[in-house]
C-alpha cells in the first residue's frame, strides 16, 4: 500500500531542458529547495502542476534547505526541431590527407510562450580514447556551448516569447592515415 507522508509546495526556479537524442519533447525543470523539517526520503514522488498530474519522478535523500531538481512533464508550447543537415567523410586514400568525418545538425525551438524562458539543451559529441583519433567541436557550430570533459554539449539559450532559436552543432573527426576505419565506430 501506497501511504502519504507529506505533501508540502515550494517556490520553484522554473527552466526547460531538451535532449534532442531521446526525443524531441522539451520538459519543463524545476529547481526547488526542500523546504523541511525533516528528511525527503529517496523514492517515487508524484509530480504535479497547477493541480495537474503530469507524472512520477524519483528523488534521492534531501535534507532540509538542500536544493534540488525536479522534472514536470512535457511543456507543449516549446516545440524543439531536430534536422540532420549532413555527414561528410573525406576519402582515406590520399598520400598527405588524413580520414575524416563530419556531422552537423540544426536544433531549433520554437516559443509558443507569452513570456521569455530559459532552456538548456544537451548534446554530445564523441570523446576518443585513443591517439589515433582526435574528436572536436566542429567551426561552424554556433552559438558556442559549454563542454565537459566527457563531451556534453550545453547550451543555455534565453528564447523570448514567440520566438524561434537556432542551434547549429557541428563536430570533427580526423584519424591517423592508417586508422579510418575508427571512423566507422562513430556512426
Amino acid at each position: 500500500h501506497a501511504v502519504e507522508i507529506q505533501t508540502w509546495e515550494a517556490v520553484a526556479e522554473l527552466s526547460y531542458e531538451a535532449i534532442p537524442a531521446l526525443g524531441a519533447g522539451v520538459y519543463r525543470k524545476a529547481r526547488l529547495v526542500q523546504p523541511g523539517p525533516g528528511l525527503l526520503l529517496n523514492g517515487e514522488v508524484q509530480c504535479f502542476r497547477s493541480g495537474t498530474y503530469v507524472g512520477l519522478g524519483n528523488v534521492e535523500t534531501i535534507a532540509a534547505g538542500q536544493e534540488f531538481v525536479q522534472f514536470f512533464g512535457l511543456e507543449g508550447r516549446l516545440k524543439l526541431h531536430v534536422q540532420d543537415l549532413g555527414e561528410f567523410r573525406s576519402p582515406s586514400g590520399s598520400a598527405f590527407s588524413r580520414p575524416r568525418l563530419e556531422k552537423k545538425s540544426l536544433f531549433a525551438v520554437t516559443s509558443y510562450l507569452d513570456r521569455p524562458v530559459t532552456l538548456e539543451l544537451v548534446s554530445r559529441i564523441p570523446v576518443s580514447l585513443v591517439e589515433e583519433l582526435e574528436i572536436e567541436l566542429g567551426d561552424e557550430t554556433e552559438p558556442k556551448p559549454e563542454i565537459s570533459r566527457d563531451g556534453i554539449c550545453r547550451w543555455n539559450l534565453q528564447i523570448p516569447a514567440g520566438v524561434r532559436k537556432e542551434v547549429i552543432f557541428h563536430w570533427t573527426a580526423t584519424a591517423d592515415k592508417d586508422s579510418g576505419d575508427l571512423l566507422d565506430l562513430l556512426k
